[in-house]
């Protein structure tokens, strides 16, 4: 049985993907220039602390808009 939500992805690989693509997105939004990997990366190391803390709660909403609301 999995330990992780069905609306996320099996392999923590594919999750840190997954989260990385959700940062580089909200920092162009903020107008962080993309070339300023340690930020995003401050940014993914957050979400995934926050993810293993366990703040996401999959029955309030997709992981996506969570990610987002997590990286800003």
């Amino acid at each position: 049985m999995s330990s992780t939500p069905p609306s996320l992805p099996n392999n923590p690989q594919q999750l840190h993907e997954k989260i990385r693509t959700i940062a580089r997105s909200v920092a162009a939004g903020l107008g962080i220039p993309l070339s300023r990997e340690d930020l995003i990366e401050d940014t993914v190391s957050h979400v995934w602390t926050r993810l293993l803390e366990g703040k996401y709660n999959p029955t309030q909403g997709p992981f996506a808009a969570w990610c987002r609301r997590v990286c800003k």
